[in-house]
């Protein structure tokens, strides 16, 4: 089995180091490791071996790194862009699409389920984690009342579902 090739993102060295140690365990080889995605971007243009994912931690996110990603998407559109974040907001997550991004998950995800979706954006899948406060550490009105607006909106959309299946018998 070949090794996915990976670039790795972020301000934070040690995160990127940590990242890398636990990408390193799932047989994936870390090719760059980068401060910015404008580096990553370098990197992806030098090597020459086609890369399968770029890992961005956005914690301190800028709009010049999210152009970067747009970039990246648009250049290279079949690398999956994986963004982790601290926290989830609306403007936030409207980013992260808007740059291309394939998943957008809370940094504090376990290694288990990083490795869980990173292989569905593998498969060519997207991945948009739905966040509760408790995964980001962040209490935040705006945050919780974003996510409580999500599973308000996916609990109707269970209900309907069910509802449909039930069998049409005359009482």
């Amino acid at each position: 089995m070949t090794k996915r090739l990976v670039i790795v993102s972020g301000k934070n060295r040690l995160s990127r180091e940590r990242l890398k140690h636990i990408l390193e365990s799932q047989d994936m080889a870390v090719i760059g490791n980068t401060c910015s995605p404008d580096d990553g971007i370098a990197v992806l243009r030098s090597t020459r071996h086609e890369v399968d994912l770029m890992i961005c931690d956005a914690s301190e996110h800028t709009h010049q790194d999210f152009q970067a990603l747009r970039e990246v998407g648009r250049v290279f559109p079949e690398i999956g862009i994986v963004i982790l974040a601290d926290k989830l907001s609306p403007p936030d997550f409207d980013l992260a699409m808007a740059s291309g991004a394939r998943a957008f998950l809370p940094k504090g995800v376990s290694p288990a389920a990083l490795q869980s979706s990173l292989e569905l954006i593998l498969l060519g899948e997207n991945y948009f984690r739905r966040f509760r406060s408790a995964d980001a550490g962040d209490s935040r009105e705006s945050n919780s009342r974003f996510a409580s607006r999500q599973v308000d909106q996916s609990s109707r959309s269970r209900r309907r579902c069910w509802a449909a299946s039930l069998p049409r018998s005359p009482v």
